[in-house]
């Protein structure tokens, strides 16, 4: 079962909701760039570099908040497999079989 750490302020959440939005768009904006055949080489580059831009936003985001709700300690432990729910607004460990970090309290 997900181990809930904590509920994000609505103000927070949005500002990741956002740049999650971003990300998924800047996504699907690349892949479907690359399969177009007269996509020049500079719009691809513009593109891949908007794409990876708003990522690093998106990780640097997430990162600071992480600390600020769960702290350095548990953000350096479990970064790999804490989640957030856009729903609900929740930063949740996610339990996955046989993984060891899982299983830590």
């Amino acid at each position: 079962m997900n181990q809930i750490f904590c509920q994000t302020s609505n103000e927070d959440a949005k500002k990741l909701n956002d740049s999650i939005i971003e990300v998924q768009i800047c996504d699907r904006l690349y892949k479907e760039s690359v399969k177009r055949i007269d996509i020049s080489p500079l719009a691809l580059k513009i593109i891949l570099d908007y794409y990876l831009q708003s990522l690093k936003l998106h990780k640097q985001l997430w990162k600071e908040l992480l600390i600020k709700y769960i702290g350095e300690d548990d953000t350096a432990t479990f970064y790999n497999i804490l989640r957030f729910d856009t729903v609900k607004n929740l930063i949740f460990k996610m339990d996955t079989e046989g993984c060891s970090l899982c299983s830590n309290k």
